[in-house]
């Protein structure tokens, strides 16, 4: 993308096909290094290497406003100093190429060349999937997980967007302001990081997973009433803290519970199911701010993010009188 801008070829339509293959690429990526992990630690280390990862992430969340303000600062335009930052990011990728071929273990258990019935090629590219999609469909707890995330992530589509539009039209707050709202969010993810072991070890996974979601609730409702710039803070860490804390605890959950070999498969089809949700979030979200506004918009999710909670709430409950823990005998 820079080369084209340089060359003063650069457009939309390219800019879309940017972003798709980004996003697609960024996908596999996610999949295949969530997916390895296991690999790379022991079973009980899994909830604090996904803190570690999302430790990772938060401290780029923090840092990384800054340093693109900084790059792009560099230009003597703003599209040129754009074009130094994109730059700058193609040689991050490189670096992490380096990095990830100098990992010793293998990442993928060896596996064998023909599949069920002697299967290849897109035959067994299709009995795999649907060994994934079976496995995924039979286990209650995944299940339950997967569409409380779905709902999870739409709402938490309008998050991002709507604190900037918040901070940016009824705040009146300045680009160094809404940068602070947005660090505030990254620094509510580092917190998440450092808590989620102790509180996995602490909690079982559903009453965790409730209280959390309660919790987000309030975050978006802060955000939703905020009278200033520091309460918009407030209300994102809340809210960014909740988001990848539930990020954190179903990922370490499901690496523990899914068979190695079927990693990849029931990841991607879990995974396939939040992402759907986030868009569908995402532009629901720019519907809301752009007919109801911010406060409307976020006041809306918080409400519907409490709902979830209950209605989570209810069906766990009504699960276990079903179907009550078994009492051991001696």
């Amino acid at each position: 993308m820079p080369v084209a801008w340089w060359f003063g070829a650069l457009t939309i339509p390219q800019l879309y096909v940017v972003a798709l293959v980004q996003g697609a690429s960024q996908a596999f990526a996610n999949l295949a290094q969530v997916s390895a992990l296991p690999r790379v630690v022991t079973r009980a280390q899994i909830t604090a290497a996904q803190a570690f990862n999302q430790a990772s992430n938060g401290v780029a969340t923090v840092l990384g406003p800054a340093l693109g303000a900084t790059i792009i600062g560099l230009g003597a335009t703003t599209p040129a100093g754009a074009a130094y930052g994109y730059s700058f990011d193609t040689m991050t990728y490189a670096f992490s190429m380096i990095a990830l071929v100098s990992v010793a273990t293998r990442l993928q258990a060896p596996r064998a060349a023909t599949g069920p019935n002697g299967r290849t090629g897109l035959g067994r590219l299709r009995a795999d999937i649907a060994e994934g999609l079976r496995y995924l469909w039979n286990d209650p707890d995944l299940q339950g997980m997967m569409a409380m995330n779905f709902v999870h992530r739409m709402l938490l589509g309008s998050l991002v967007l709507g604190a900037i539009v918040l901070a940016q039209s009824t705040l009146k707050a300045s680009t160094q302001e809404i940068g602070w709202v947005l660090t505030a969010g990254g620094g509510g993810s580092l917190v998440a990081a450092f808590v989620a072991t102790r509180l996995r070890a602490r909690f079982a996974i559903w009453p965790l997973m409730i209280v959390v979601v309660f919790a987000n609730a309030a975050g978006f409702a802060i955000l939703a009433g905020a009278p200033h710039i520091f309460v918009a803070m407030a209300g994102m860490a809340v809210a960014t803290f909740c988001e990848s804390l539930t990020g954190i605890v179903q990922v370490a959950f499901r690496l523990a519970a899914i068979p190695d070999a079927l990693q990849g498969r029931v990841n991607s089809a879990y995974r396939w199911v939040a992402y759907t949700g986030m868009t569908v979030g995402a532009a629901g979200g720019g519907f809301m701010l752009d007919h109801l506004g911010p406060r409307s918009a976020l006041a809306i999710a918080a409400g519907a993010m409490g709902g979830l909670g209950v209605a989570v709430l209810g069906l766990r409950a009504r699960r276990t009188r079903t179907h009550p823990p078994a009492i051991a005998t001696g």
